[in-house]
């Protein structure tokens, strides 16, 4: 019988492993095609998604939005009185306003 040198059992031992590694791998993939098979419960979620704007935006000295207000920009005032003393409305655009935090 002839004697492998060190190089050509390496080899084999890395394609001995690597041939297991496969098989594993295979098994592994087919117990995954077996759970998709069967039926998934699936439950009822409802997502409600609104096309609204906001009518007042607060942005800061670097243009990032601070905040942002839905309804009456007139209520939106009231309440926030004393931030809306600190700013400044740069723009408004179809009912919408950007306002600019000065401090």
């Amino acid at each position: 019988m002839k004697t492998l040198n060190p190089f050509t059992k390496k080899i084999w031992a890395v394609a001995a492993l690597l041939f297991l590694g496969l098989g594993a791998l295979q098994a592994e993939t087919n117990s995954h095609e077996t759970n998709l098979e069967r039926p998934l419960k699936v439950e009822e979620i409802s997502v409600e998604i609104s096309e609204r704007i906001p009518t007042i935006i607060l942005v800061d000295k670097n243009l990032d939005i601070v905040a942002q207000f839905y309804g009456n920009t007139d209520e939106v005032k009231l309440k926030f009185k004393d931030t809306f003393q600190k700013s400044e409305k740069l723009i408004e655009h179809n009912g919408q306003k950007i306002y600019l935090l000065t401090n």
